[in-house]
């Protein structure tokens, strides 16, 4: 039909003998587009007047009362209200009154089993894959669209820094046949470029556009670049897709290493290439590698790590600039004037949102480019958004937090999943992200921006410790 919403035709209700109630309940099966619809409609009954009741969670007890808790779990109406949509009027009698109601009913969007709309995803995380995965475990039946501007299907992102060889094929969060089984779409270079909110459109670079129903934006971080001259010179790499994990891993054979930024990305390739390269150096602004997330404590016990594998570093430095030579990356060029040499250049200095293709769109932002979004994931109507581009309610600090852990794209890809069905459950899950570097596995639990104290059960610089963060 287009779009994701079914049309159920123009209905008109005739009732006749109703008692003296202040409440009444008619239930009937409406036949349109060739489909059975069992639709409830709940009238509560004001003095004189007659109300339609927009909320179905607000009848719940009474269709209870009438048997009918299932059909009030699974199907909410819509009425549209307006002077050609609703006419209401009543004539009260001694023992009966005669209701005459004209309505246009629109089939649920989302919560019948029986058919549906299109639900839209929008970037190929793992937010997509568990949303629709979990629209199918629910029942929907809908059409359900993952559109990414990479050629490969969703796949494991952390593993990209941690084992740089692996391919796109060997990392899949799910197989081919999981996507075919479960009628869910996936359209490959696909970058999206526009949302018309009011049109329910997504627009992508190749000009082509859909319509959605729900439209979840889960296109994740946009690797950070430098205005500094040089950054467009061969072997100068970025890390967010697997193509770029494979050149980095192939280009570090016996070569000098220079890795910018010292968090996940910087720390985790140097681990994979300590024994591969060459040298490598690693350069930062900071003074302790995870000293903001972890504190100077393990972030020393980390870089000491490091350092005994053979890694270098160039704390509180930055980069000045890059050189090349016939366009290819000769050497790093540091504030102080030092020079280090490089064949190669990996560049870890955080993500931002990508989030530009929304800026005119009118789903509410923050100034540094996150979608706004309740504990519901919603952003705004029939709009999601889940992972590392937005900011939620977070009840474990009671305020909003932006927080690009693999682990929260999971949970809020099944919460919107769940929004859309009309099953309301809140976010309320405790942050967890961890890291690898030559065997050992860091694991962090919580959410602290900043602390009073740690105190450590065992010793950081032995390796085998527990901290916690007090505040």
């Amino acid at each position: 039909m287009g779009g994701c919403m079914l049309l159920v035709a123009s209905v008109h209700i005739m009732v006749h003998h109703w008692s003296r109630v202040a409440l009444e309940m008619v239930v009937f099966v409406a036949h349109g587009m060739g489909l059975a619809l069992t639709s409830a409609l709940g009238i509560l009954r004001t003095s004189q007047e007659l109300t339609v009741c927009r909320n179905l969670k607000s009848v719940r007890w009474r269709m209870a009362s009438l048997g009918l808790l299932q059909l009030a779990e699974r199907l909410l109406l819509r009425v549209e209200e307006s002077k050609k949509c609703v006419h209401l009027f009543s004539m009260k009698t001694t023992e009966r009154f005669l209701l005459s109601v004209e309505v246009r009913f629109l089939h649920d969007r989302y919560r019948n089993e029986i058919t549906g709309g299109n639900v839209m995803t929008s970037c190929a995380g793992p937010a997509s894959v568990i949303c629709a995965e979990t629209l199918r475990q629910e029942g929907f039946k809908g059409r359900i669209v993952i559109a990414t501007k990479e050629n490969v299907l969703p796949y494991d992102r952390p593993k990209l820094s941690k084992a740089l060889h692996l391919t796109a094929e060997e990392i899949q969060l799910r197989p081919p046949s999981f996507y075919h089984d479960n009628n869910i779409e996936v359209l490959l270079e696909k970058e999206a470029t526009k949302v018309d909110i009011d049109a329910h459109t997504l627009t992508f670079a190749d000009g082509s556009s859909l319509h959605y129903s729900a439209l979840v934006v889960a296109t994740g971080g946009k690797p950070r670049t430098l205005p500094i001259p040089g950054f467009d010179l061969k072997k100068v790499f970025l890390l967010r897709e697997p193509y770029q994990a494979n050149n980095i891993a192939s280009s570090a054979a016996g070569k000098k290493v220079v890795i910018i930024g010292t968090s996940f990305i910087g720390l985790e390739v140097a681990a994979y290439l300590a024994d591969k390269a060459e040298s490598v150096t690693c350069v930062d602004v900071c003074d302790i590698p995870f000293g903001r997330i972890l504190g100077n404590r393990v972030g020393l016990a980390i870089q000491k790590m490091h350092e005994e594998k053979g890694i270098k570093f160039e704390l509180n430095a930055g980069v000045k600039e890059l050189v090349g030579e016939n366009g290819v990356i000769k050497s790093v060029v540091l504030p102080s004037g030092k020079v280090l040499e490089a064949d190669m250049c990996v560049v870890g200095v955080g993500v931002v949102p990508a989030t530009m293709f929304l800026k005119d769109s009118r789903i509410p932002m923050s100034e540094r480019g996150e979608v706004l979004v309740n504990e519901y994931m919603e952003a705004c109507e029939d709009v999601y958004a889940c992972g590392d581009i937005v900011r939620f309610p977070l009840p474990l600090v009671g305020s909003t937090a932006s927080i690009g852990h693999w682990q929260i794209a999971h949970s809020h890809g099944r919460i919107a999943a769940l929004s859309m069905l009309g099953k309301k459950v809140k976010f309320n899950s405790v942050p967890f992200f961890w890291t690898q570097m030559y065997g050992k596995s860091i694991r962090y639990c919580g959410f602290a921006l900043n602390w009073d104290e740690i105190v450590y059960e065992g010793t950081p610089e032995d390796g085998k410790f527990a901290a916690f963060f007090i505040k």
